[in-house]
């Protein structure tokens, strides 16, 4: 019970940080051309959402590769 008290007091609010794309910071490559996302992809990648095609992209300094709006 003492440790259900101290749990109710306790107010945690768990802040997503929002990270930029690594394509709108700096330099990169397209890897993979413009494609017609699947049903899942649409249904989950925000990247997707907007027209339905995405470009995958590898940032030259981060070497991270992303999925970009095309």
């Amino acid at each position: 019970v003492f440790g259900a008290a101290l749990l109710s007091d306790e107010k945690t609010s768990a802040v997503k940080a929002v990270v930029a794309p690594c394509w709108l910071l700096e330099e990169f490559v397209v890897t993979t051309e413009c494609s017609q996302c699947n049903a899942f992809q649409t249904r989950s990648w925000s990247s997707c959402r907007p027209t339905g095609y995405v470009e995958r992209v590898n940032c030259t300094r981060s070497n991270r590769d992303e999925y970009k709006r095309s």
